[in-house]
């Protein structure tokens, strides 16, 4: 089950959005979901992983085992919860529109599988200007000869919230490599006012790589530590405004 809300009744009914597991890969869900609201229903952002099993000898990803419910492709989803229309039937994976090759809007959402093996969400995401940001690692086999402390690849997301597509927009590149390994911390956003100029900031939000009209024109170092400027331009309309007397 992808998560389960508690409703406002006298009864404290259940209310099942999804269900995200296949046969053989019964996906687990430890990081919370980023919520987005769009007009008519709420868009639930969440990647699955083990993040307490984040080696090879204790990760059965992929094929490294091969009985049957023991190993797991892990994904990203997007699923649109529409709250005026519960009691309903929960969303299932195959419901959902697979954006792995080709991104697109979807009817009941999306999601695509993470594209290296073994590799598995790690934190929540953040959305921020209609894109998600997340975190993944990525367990690796470390040379016999290596005395180095092997954390395998950590990598950042970015995708479009409603569609999957990369940051451009397009069916490029949505990850790139950070530097150090291990497993990356939630990213983290804002604004700050500099000079009376409101700049917007993402504490591990990654800018993959990106060619096209609609990248972003400054580059980031890949570093869930590092502090990048996301792709747009906050007027004041979107903050509060507080005084005193």
């Amino acid at each position: 089950t992808l998560t389960t809300l508690n409703t406002w009744t006298a009864l404290n009914s259940t209310i099942t959005i999804a269900y995200l597991s296949d046969t053989n890969h019964a996906r687990k869900f430890l990081s919370g979901p980023s919520v987005v609201e769009a007009a008519t229903y709420n868009a639930v952002l969440i990647g699955s992983g083990d993040r307490e099993h984040p080696t090879l000898s204790n990760y059965p990803c992929r094929n490294n085992s091969t009985t049957a419910g023991n190993f797991v492709t892990n994904a990203f989803f997007m699923v649109k919860d529409t709250p005026s229309s519960y009691p309903a039937s929960a969303i299932l994976r195959s419901d959902l529109t697979d954006t792995t090759s080709t991104c697109a809007a979807a009817t009941k959402g999306w999601y695509f599988y993470l594209p290296n093996s073994c590799e598995q969400v790690v934190n929540k995401g953040t959305s921020i200007a209609g894109v998600t940001y997340f975190g993944t690692n990525q367990p690796v086999t470390a040379p016999t000869s290596s005395c180095a402390i092997n954390l395998g690849v950590a990598r950042g997301y970015a995708v479009k919230i409603f569609t999957g597509c990369a940051i451009d927009g397009t069916n490029g590149v949505r990850s790139t490599i950070f530097t150090g390994g291990g497993l990356p911390p939630p990213p983290i956003s804002g604004t700050v006012d500099v000079d009376g100029k409101l700049v917007p900031f993402c504490l591990g939000c990654p800018i993959p790589p990106c060619t096209g009209p609609n990248c972003p024109a400054v580059p980031c170092v890949p570093s869930p530590l590092n502090v990048c400027t996301p792709p747009f331009n906050p007027s004041a309309t979107r903050t509060r405004t507080f005084w005193y007397k």
